[in-house]
C-alpha cells in the first residue's frame, strides 16, 4: 500500500486520474464480492488524496473474459456513474462504491 501512496502521488499532484479495478483485477462476470472482495486500495487513496471516486461500471467480462486471449465479437459498455464526492466518511464511501458499481454493472450484463 505504501507503493501505491507513493507512485500515486505525483500521478494525482500532476492532476491525471488513477484507474483501479477495485477487486484488484478484473474479475469473471460471475463472481461476487463474497468470492472476490474489494480491496482497499481505491479506499486509501480516497482518503489518504482527499480526492473523489469516479465510479465506471463495465461489462467488457461479457466478450473479453479473464485470463482469455480470445475475444468475443460484441460492444464493450461503460457506464459514468455519479462521482463519490471527496471528503466523506471513508466506510461509507467504500459502502457506496460497491453498491453502485455491482448494481450498474450486473444491469450492463
Amino acid at each position: 500500500m505504501k507503493s501505491i501512496l507513493q507512485n500515486a502521488a505525483p500521478v494525482i499532484g500532476s492532476g491525471h486520474s488513477v484507474l483501479i479495478y477495485p477487486q484488484g483485477t478484473r474479475v469473471t462476470v460471475d463472481t461476487t464480492i463474497d468470492q472476490r472482495p474489494y480491496k482497499q486500495g481505491v479506499i486509501r487513496l480516497y482518503n489518504h488524496f482527499h480526492i473523489p471516486i469516479l465510479p465506471v461500471a463495465i461489462n467488457a467480462g461479457k466478450f473479453w473474459p479473464r485470463k482469455s486471449f480470445l475475444i468475443k465479437p460484441g460492444v464493450v459498455t461503460f457506464k459514468i456513474l455519479p462521482p463519490i464526492p471527496a471528503g466523506e466518511n471513508p466506510d461509507e464511501a467504500f459502502k457506496t462504491l460497491k453498491i453502485v458499481l455491482e448494481t450498474e454493472s450486473k444491469k450492463l450484463l
